[in-house]
């Protein structure tokens, strides 16, 4: 038996590389033909709220024009710095942090922090 997947890079595929393009474009392209055909109807209707409410206090603090403008330069810093780190860092990724900035705390972490706190991302 063949198996298809890769342990540590691309070159440790023991399939070609054209072929593992293909594939991947494949499954992203049958992704979205079967989000075409199977959705028919919005899942997400306006006018309904987006989570649980908070207390009132706390949603003026979130919703303030301050806070706003605090969290959108704290992205806006966070963004250049792991730029930065990811052009003029180390060029092996394990002693660069730009790859795990990346993948790991956006990538990744930006799924479990929508669904405790809401549309963060559409805030920042």
């Amino acid at each position: 038996m063949i198996l298809a997947h890769g342990v540590g890079s691309r070159s440790d595929l023991p399939i070609p590389l054209s072929l593992a393009l293909y594939g991947g474009a494949m499954a992203v392209a049958i992704s979205f033909l079967a989000l075409v055909l199977l959705w028919r109807s919005p899942k997400l209707t306006a006018g309904q709220p987006d989570g649980l409410a908070l207390p009132l206090s706390l949603q003026g603090l979130l919703d303030s024009w301050a806070f706003r403008r605090i969290a959108q330069a704290v992205a806006l810093a966070v963004a250049f710095l792991v730029t930065a780190v990811a052009l003029i860092g180390p060029p092996s990724t394990n002693d660069n942090i730009a790859p795990y900035a990346v993948y790991v705390t956006l990538w990744v972490g930006l799924i479990p922090a929508s669904l405790l706190l809401g549309p963060d991302w559409r805030v920042v």
